[in-house]
């Protein structure tokens, strides 16, 4: 037997897990036997982080001595492996006990609990949290007595330095609601956990049970868990209101100490009589949750009528803080109803938590001054006092005699509303140097300016920006919940709210007092009535509340406090800064107000305007700017500083059409991006005043601004509202330039949401604009307008001609980079959503080639980075696979480059679908997903269903249909609402081929009647054919042979009209199926063979939109088995076996995994009906047991081996099944081939 340590002789093996081993083990020294748990080696080494874990569960088991806590004995090392030593429990754990007992004796469940609850108030008491609380790390002694042990994540205080931001420590199914919301928990998670266990024990189940951790998560933050009493009528009222209590969602409302659960578990015990419990442990009840009781902290904080909510970093941030010996005076600074006050408050609070924990940071109290009315150091100086309940005595002066109080004081003092003070400021900058163990908490809208002043900014909760999953994660949310239920119990926020709940705060950016204002309407209007009114009236946020202090009633006040503490210049230049919206650069400032670098500071310093350290960019709340602008307009000079501020814009958006053609086009972007809310300003004023040649030259700096984010129905929406505006000023050639501008523009944008009538209503305003205009830029324009809405619309020919047309014309003005974008798009036309016999791969490369040779003399990098991309993919179209990856990645590279994020998902998109056809799936799913990541950060929807659509065709290769299914709907549902129909047609082919694939027939000719009916609305007949044969697939799989032929003769009408050699071979590979099917097999055999030799033929059959080389190998596939099987039944093998070997030579060059599958299955078959059983039965019996086969497939092996089965007898049958699951797939092919 191995001895360790010179002592410890291991007998066996007691369990095994992630960490390590734990032995059992005899102590020879003390003769005892005990648990030794050693850390795995590797782990050791190359995870350090788990050596921490270890180390500090030995350092918690130490400091713990106590009854029912396994107990730490010793803890050493040898030879580089580390072991603790710890007490051996004998007995099962709880885990086990719950299998054989799920539900238990109250008295026992009372009593495990009960045990527990001691255990875990000697922790907490000395500041450890367990953190992993659960039935398997509760031993349960042969006495009967639990033992909590596996201290391995607890959290031990001050000496817990082991980091794990954003991770979540400790078993998911009872980690409590803050955990999953990236809160740390304290004591009252480990309350939680126990709740659940309790629960457990009682009911019977877990209270928040579910199949996976999406679903426990969703069960433990917002479902309540089931009716215990129903579960277990027995339990006494008391006793399920406890566990309750412990399961609150909100750690506030949860009973706070492991002492108050165990003296409610003893009263309910004693209450309802329950079997009593043994002598001693009753005797020793009322010692047992008794710490000793600390000595109550002196302060005078004021109490609060509601829960806090959020702040958690801001809190975070003010506990380092106070910690640090060097940061002694700390100002919240921050415009008036951030909530300052109430943060410095709970800051107090925390503090003095600490107190009772036996933490002390200020032993000599937390006091509380709020300085709103205070004027002088005589008041400041009594208040102080009052609040200390310090008396001033005869002899030296007040102020001498309050400093010396605070001298050798350990105690945080909280100054609230400090900014308006100016002489007093000597009394708190005495006080940091007479007293160095006090620390001061500053609230202030400005900065004091005392020497040694840490600054904390306070800003709005944070809110999200675009609808996520999940609100309630968000304090701002949080807020306005818990706001809105005092003016409205039972207020719930429902779906149909949730947009108007973001724009509410956005419009208040997240301001405490804001949410709580505008909660406050809840009981007499809608969410979207409430957006609506903050949008245009102040004052709409007020409130009547009287216990509210009086700069705090309204936002007019909160704002008017501020305002009176500026100077007349100060207000000046203050005000002139409301016709900036949401955001403006320091030169944007200067040139437009006139405002000085040292005056935006002082707004800055006075909380008046953020400034970003970042960027150096300034913001000015939305709320204060319209405060702001009232007092711009009463001074009268709203007109004339919106001029100034329309003109500044609109110059930046003429000079970024000069920057398209040069290497700060990239930069220039991003800056109107940044601005577009300015820029929209500057817009409406020089539309509304007939700026109109400065607004002509910005429009089509506009106009690829909202192409290129693909935002149309916000770029139709403003270009409409331009054009309303220009339309009541009086014809004149310059309106009508600008109109034509924004005419088409609005046409390219309706044309693209298939919006046909409008986009062509547009089409024709712009016609006659360029009549009137008669200017040759607009001419040209108008070509190129007409040739994108051709070539969208599937009008090819004319498309490229009139894109032809308008880079001559644009060559002929002498705008290079134009005529180059004109070429770009004449080469997408070459395929773009074409069906494949209209494709002209040729024609786009030279298009292409010759827009590259343009822009390289230009220097030009954003636009040839997407011609780049273009040709590429036309090469991997010609199947030119190496050439095209490598254009690719180089366009990939040159938008990384120039910080094109759009651009790089867009070449992602392509090389994941390219290197999916390739066989590189791995590669193809991380590119796919890289580029999904972008467009949803972005929030560009139309990108992020086309990534999704291209991971669901990644996922269909790979065999994983279900997951292809689910992708392929989230694009259906995101086409509906983006008003995208060919993204709905592509997605519910590929939704029916994965219905298909996972045998539900029902589903999937639904699926492909939809698909055909969406085709046909918009007239895409090749789309119309692959739904068609879907469900011919169908009616054949289910023996329906009348309907099937019928719908190939619809579907062969359809290919002979449009000469598609797609939909050609697939009527006449159908029709070969029918054939077969009734049993004409010469006319089976010629119809399979023509659409086997399209198929092969890649120059006649060609990839599209929605034909893909999966959709090709799918049905080349089917027609191998069945021209397979028809080659059988006329005796003709050879034949049979030719085409099963060029079908396995195909397959293997596919890399799709299904269709491999599906060809092995035919091989199979056919070596089956040649006599050799054996080798047919292992192969099916390892093909029905592959998930990446179709399921149409796997039935045709399941039945097969049937009748192997009755063919050879159970035994043999069971030694070729076994044989079959050693095969690997390419074992499969090369015994096919080889019997073959």
């Amino acid at each position: 037997m191995t001895l360790l340590a010179d002592r410890y002789q291991l007998e066996a093996t007691l369990g095994a897990g992630g960490m390590g081993i734990v032995h059992r083990a005899h102590d020879t020294l003390t003769d005892r036997i005990v648990a030794i748990k050693q850390l795995r080696s590797d782990l050791a080494r190359f995870q350090p982080e788990v050596f921490e874990r270890f180390a500090r569960e030995a350092e918690a088991l130490r400091q713990l001595n106590h009854p029912n806590i396994v107990q730490a004995l010793d803890t050493f090392q040898r030879d580089g492996e580390h072991y603790i030593v710890m007490d051996y429990v004998a007995g099962d754990d709880l885990a086990t006990a719950l299998k054989h007992e799920p539900k238990m004796p109250i008295s026992r469940a009372a009593r495990i609990a009960i045990e527990i609850a001691d255990a875990l108030t000697r922790a907490h008491y000395l500041g450890i949290i367990h953190r992993d609380l659960k039935p398997a790390n509760i031993l349960i002694a042969p006495d009967g007595s639990a033992r909590l042990t596996d201290f391995g994540v607890a959290y031990l205080g001050e000496r817990d330095r082991v980091t794990r931001g954003g991770i979540t420590i400790g078993t998911p199914d009872y980690l409590p609601p803050e955990v999953f919301n990236n809160q740390r928990g304290d004591e009252r998670a480990d309350i939680w956990a126990l709740g659940v266990i309790l629960f457990e024990m009682i009911g019977g189940q877990h209270p928040f049970s579910a199949e996976n951790l999406p679903s426990l998560m969703l069960n433990v933050l917002i479902n309540p868990p089931p009716d215990l009493e129903e579960l277990r009528p027995d339990a006494p009222l008391s006793l399920v209101d406890l566990i309750y209590r412990m399961l609150a969602k909100e750690p506030s409302d949860r009973i706070p100490t492991a002492r108050l659960v165990g003296v409610g578990l003893e009263t309910v015990i004693q209450r309802a009589q329950i079997t009593p419990l043994p002598t001693d442990m009753r005797a020793n009840l009322g010692q047992r949750f008794q710490p000793p009781t600390p000595v109550q902290q002196r302060h005078n904080l004021p109490a609060q009528a509601t829960p806090f909510v959020g702040r958690d970093g801001e809190l975070r941030m003010l506990g380092l803080m106070l910690e640090d010996p060097y940061q002694r005076l700390i100002t919240l600074v921050g415009q008036g109803g951030m909530g300052k006050s109430r943060l410095a408050v709970e800051a107090g609070m925390r503090t003095i938590n600490r107190h009772i924990s036996h933490t002390d940071l200020f032993p000599d109290g937390v006091y509380f001054y709020s300085l709103t009315q205070i004027s002088g150091i005589d008041k400041l100086l009594t208040l102080i006092a009052d609040g200390a309940r310090f008396q001033f005595y005869q002899g030296e002066s007040p102020k001498s005699q309050l400093l010396d109080f605070w001298s050798d004081k350990r105690a945080l003092l909280i100054f609230d509303n400090c900014e308006h003070l100016t002489s007093e400021l000597e009394l708190i900058n005495d006080i940091l140097y007479a007293a160095p163990a006090v620390k001061i908490i500053a609230t202030s809208r400005a900065r004091l300016d005392i020497a040694g002043e840490t600054l904390l900014t306070i800003e709005g909760m944070d809110f999200p920006d675009m609808l996520t999953v999940d609100l309630s994660e968000y304090s701002a949310i949080q807020l306005f919940v818990q706001s809105a239920r005092r003016s409205k119990p039972g207020f719930q926020l429902r779906p149909i709210d949730f947009n108007a709940m973001i724009e509410i705060c956005k419009l208040v950016r997240g301001m405490p007092l804001g949410i709580e204002l505008a909660a406050a309407w809840v009981e007499v209007l809608s969410l979207p009535e409430i957006a609506a009114e903050i949008a245009h009236d102040l004052d709409f946020l007020g409130t009547e509340a009287q216990d509210a202090p009086e700069r705090h009633r309204s936002m007019r006040a909160v704002f008017g406090h501020s305002w009176e503490l500026l100077t007349p210049e100060e207000q000046q230049g203050f005000s002139r800064l409301a016709v900036f919206r949401g955001r403006f650069t320091r030169q944007a400032g200067q040139a437009v107000t006139g405002a000085t670098l040292r005056q935006l500071m002082t707004f800055v310093n006075k909380s008046l305007v953020r400034r970003d350290a970042d960027s150096g960019v300034y913001q000015i709340h939305e709320l204060m700017r319209q405060f702001a602008e009232e007092q711009l307009e009463a001074a009268g000079e709203l007109e004339a500083m919106r001029a100034k501020h329309s003109r500044y814009y609109i110059e930046a958006l003429v000079q970024l059409r000069r920057d398209m053609q040069s290497n700060r086009q990239l930069e220039r972007w991003m800056d109107i991006y940044a601005d577009r809310e300015n820029v929209r300003a500057a817009w409406l004023w020089a539309a509304t005043n007939g700026q109109f040649v400065p607004l002509a030259d910005s429009i089509h700096s506009m106009g690829i601004f909202f192409d290129m984010r693909t935002q149309y129905i916000e770029g139709s929406a403003l270009f409409e509202q331009i054009c309303d505006l220009l339309y009541k000023h009086p014809p004149d050639p310059d309106r009508d330039r600008a109109l034509a501008w924004l005419h088409g523009w609005v046409t390219i944008f309706r044309t693209i949401f298939r919006q046909v009538a409008s986009a062509h209503e547009h089409l024709a305003a712009m016609r006659e604009a360029v009549n009137r205009s008669r200017d040759p830029e607009t001419h040209a324009w108008l070509n190129f307008c007409i040739g994108l809405v051709e070539r969208i619309l599937g009008h090819a020919p004319s498309s490229q001609e009139y894109f032809r047309r308008a880079a001559a014309e644009f060559t002929a003005l002498g705008s290079p980079w134009d005529n180059a974008h004109a070429l770009l798009n004449l080469a997408v036309s070459s395929y773009f959503r074409l069906e494949s016999r209209q494709t002209d791969i040729s024609m786009g490369i030279l298009a292409a080639d010759e827009a590259l040779s343009t822009l390289e003399s230009l220097g030009d990098v954003y636009v040839r980075a997407h011609v780049l991309e273009e040709r590429g993919h036309l090469a991997t179209l010609i199947e030119d696979f190496d050439r095209g990856l490598a254009l690719m990645e180089e366009a990939a590279n040159l938008h990384r480059t120039v910080g094109n994020q759009l651009g790089v998902g867009s070449t992602l998109l392509k090389l994941a679908l390219t290197r999916a056809v390739v066989g590189q799936l791995e590669q193809g799913r991380v590119a796919a997903e890289e580029a999904y990541a972008l467009y949803r950060d972005a929030n560009n929807l139309a990108q992020i269903a086309t990534s999704l659509e291209i991971r669901a065709r990644i996922s269909f290769f790979e065999g994983k249909f279900a997951e292809s299914a689910e992708l392929a709907q989230e694009v259906v549902h995101l086409s509906l609402r983006l008003q995208m129909p060919e993204y709905r047609i592509s997605a519910l082919i590929l939704r029916g081929r994965c219905e298909w694939a996972l045998g539900r027939l029902g589903p999937c000719e639904e699926t492909f009647r939809h698909a055909y009916i969406a085709a046909e609305d918009i007239n895409h007949r090749e789309d119309m054919s692959i739904a068609l044969a879907g469900a011919i697939l169908v009616k054949l799989a289910q023996r329906n042979l009348a309907d099937a032929d019928a719908l190939i003769e619809v579907l062969l009408i359809m290919a002979e009209h449009a000469t598609d050699f797609n939909q050609i071979a697939l009527a006449t590979s159908l029709r070969g199926r029918v054939m077969h099917m009734l049993k004409q097999y010469e006319e089976a055999v010629d119809h399979s063979l023509r659409g086997l030799t399209l198929l092969r033929d890649s120059s006649r059959v060609r990839n599209s939109y929605v034909w893909d080389e999966g959709l090709r190998h799918e049905f080349i596939a089917l027609v191998t088995q069945g021209l397979v099987e028809t080659y059988r039944a006329l005796g003709r093998i050879d034949d049979a076996r030719q085409t099963v070997r060029d079908a396995v030579a195909l397959a293997q060059r596919s890399n799709f995994p299904a269709v491999i599958v599906a060809v092995v299955i035919s091989g199979a078959g056919l070596l089956f009906a040649l006599g050799q059983t054996e080798e047919a039965g292992a192969l099916l019996a390892r093909q029905i047991e592959n998930p990446v086969g179709f399921a149409v497939e796997r039935y045709r092996a399941s039945a097969l081996l049937a009748r192997i089965r009755d063919q050879i007898g159970d035994e043999s049958f069971a030694r070729v099944v076994a044989q079959g699951a050693s095969l690997s797939m390419d074992d499969c092919v090369n015994l096919l081939l080889e019997r073959l």
